[in-house]
């Protein structure tokens, strides 16, 4: 949700530095002039690094001991399962409703700073709220408050991307934003059931506002010596049409007047997107990847305390074994470009359905089962990544596609600098996509846990998961051509 939460607050980071090689990224001073910043290279993947999982962190953190949280409101232990997936569920909501709403505001604004910054301070608010509340009612305020900060960031995060990012890396840098979504989704639950366990939960929430806190020092402070502008480095930012004697801060993007990507034909864009059955079997698998994470966010932590006597420690220690696979993020984008997304995620489904079916042979206490709900989970987190990177690629290359369909249907020239990308409502309907997950994952499958039990639950996730195998085998997209891709890079280039 890097983002996404996702994802979404660590893509912006990637977005201060738009030039990968040199660790790059401009501002516009308040006289309107603009420099260019320089980071070490060392540092420079630390921050990244750092960005790309807070978000995802903060939504996770909590995981391993709601539970517990809510046994000290006195909520019945049959009620527990069902309370749990409600309080994740608030997070969801918000962010589901939000993410238009963010959009359309950052569709009308032509400073982005506001948003930039604002959310970080509305995650911490809502932190603060749930890590203080005494009440159920207070808890789910808080978990609706970082749901909408999610939102906000991911939103205007995805909004820079599609400004700044030349059009050749938007897939890489898509790639690299799921992946680091999915470390911190699967790590965040092991910090928080082993900081929980050691020194309570208020120790978790002053490393999660720690955490923040860093987030927005990076944004406001992490500037180093400027050097020189040059005409090519010029040429990459949009000035205002109007100038504004009011001016302060950097102004990180700008959307004035009545241009080619106005919103009615990014409304157009999106139309033409949602049309394109690659797309939407695309946006259907990170449905599914964010279903998982959140489903096992919700009911992973109650089931191994039911069925091992496991405390929030082991609880959290449990997630190693998808956290692992996500590491390897970087590899797995490797293999749909060497491959094509079509087989890769083929394969990833094919996988991950059963062994999510498995987990029901998971049934008592012992080293064996034990052993098997470790390796089980392993498998698991190698299939999600495995369709993850290859469908949030195959996202990258619809929106060019139409991009350039779009182009042409303007009549505008491809050596026209008109800027008809549709990278940014394809990364709206990703959010949309990744918000309805955590609304379904969490709610639905921690009822039929409660209701049906462990095994049915895990048949009927497994069942969701296998139900993408054919789609993706009809409409994905196949290994990219030599001369397409360098068409694709030369277009870049000139951009």
């Amino acid at each position: 949700m890097l983002v996404s939460a996702g994802i979404g607050e660590g893509v912006s980071y990637c977005l201060l530095i738009t030039d990968q090689r040199c660790h790059t990224y401009t501002r516009l001073s308040s006289e309107m002039e603009k420099d260019t910043v320089t980071l070490p290279a060392k540092a420079s993947w630390k921050i990244r690094l750092h960005a790309l999982f807070t978000d995802a962190f903060v939504d996770g953190v909590v995981g391993p001991f709601i539970p517990t949280l809510l046994r000290e409101q006195h909520v019945s232990e049959k009620d527990i399962q069902m309370a749990t997936s409600l309080v994740i569920f608030g997070f969801g909501i918000l962010d589901f409703i939000g993410a238009p709403l963010c959009a359309l505001y950052i569709d009308r604004t032509s400073n982005l700073r506001i948003p930039f910054l604002g959310g970080v301070c509305i995650m911490a608010l809502g932190t603060t709220i749930f890590g203080f509340g005494q009440a159920i009612w207070i808890l789910f305020l808080g978990r609706m408050v970082q749901g909408f900060a999610s939102a906000l960031l991911y939103t205007v995060s995805l909004a820079l991307l599609a400004d700044t990012v030349p059009r050749n890396e938007v897939g890489k840098w898509l790639g690299v934003a799921l992946s680091c979504n999915n470390i911190g989704m699967v790590l965040s639950p092991l910090f928080g059931g082993v900081i929980y366990d050691a020194a309570g939960k208020y120790a978790v929430f002053a490393t999660t506002m720690a955490l923040i806190g860093l987030d927005m020092f990076f944004r406001l402070f992490v500037i180093v010596e400027p050097k020189q502008t040059t005409t090519k480095t010029l040429s990459r930012i949009q000035t205002p049409e109007s100038e504004n004697t009011n001016y302060s801060g950097p102004q990180l993007s700008s959307r004035n007047g009545k241009t080619p990507n106005s919103p009615a034909t990014r409304g157009s864009g999106i139309l033409r997107l949602i049309r394109s059955p690659r797309l939407l079997v695309a946006l259907y698998g990170i449905f599914l990847n964010e279903c998982l994470n959140t489903t096992l966010t919700a009911v992973l932590p109650l089931f191994v305390d039911k069925t091992f006597g496991w405390s929030t420690l082991g609880a959290g220690l449990i997630f190693l074994t998808i956290a692992i696979p996500s590491i390897a993020g970087f590899a797995f984008g490797s293999l749909s470009d060497r491959f094509g997304p079509k087989i890769v995620a083929t394969i990833g489904m094919s996988v991950a359905g059963p062994a999510i079916i498995l987990l029901r042979l998971v049934k008592h206490d012992g080293i064996k089962q034990v052993a098997l709900l470790c390796a089980l989970l392993t498998i698991t987190g190698i299939a999600i990544n495995l369709f993850l990177a290859s469908l949030s690629a195959d996202i990258s290359h619809v929106a060019d596609q139409e991009s350039r369909l779009q182009k042409e249907a303007a009549g505008i020239p491809d050596d026209d600098p008109t800027d008809l990308s549709l990278y940014a409502a394809s990364f709206s309907l990703m959010n949309t996509v990744m918000a309805s997950a955590t609304l379904f994952g969490p709610l639905t499958m921690g009822w039929i846990s409660e209701k049906h039990g462990w095994g049915t639950m895990t048949a009927v996730l497994g069942g969701i998961v296998l139900s993408g195998v054919v789609p993706c085998l009809l409409f994905t997209g196949g290994r990219e051509r030599k001369d397409d891709r360098e068409q694709l890079e030369k277009a870049g280039c000139e951009e």
